[in-house]
């Protein structure tokens, strides 16, 4: 689930910080996934959907667009978006 109303906080982290804008793409990518593309990525690492999912979440942090929120980062990146408007 995207969460729309704070997608604006990503637009409040530096461009240039990989690793957020690593984390924030692979949970993105992964939550659109069907449910039996997350249960083989866990059970195989090597298998072809976690190959894909991989090169989309290189593909999506190198870009450098903005990448929604999910759910699983919501609180995270909500809490540092408030510490860096004050």
């Amino acid at each position: 689930m995207v969460i729309e109303e704070e997608n604006s906080v990503i637009n409040n982290m530096p461009k240039d910080d990989t690793a957020r804008r690593y984390n924030l793409a692979w949970n993105y990518l992964y939550e659109k996934m069907p449910d039996f593309k997350k249960q083989e990525i866990f059970s195989d690492p090597e298998s072809r959907h976690n190959k894909e999912l991989t090169k989309e979440v290189i593909k999506l942090a190198e870009s450098g667009d903005d990448i929604p929120i999910v759910k699983s980062n919501y609180k995270k990146y909500k809490k540092l978006a408030n510490k860096k408007s004050k």
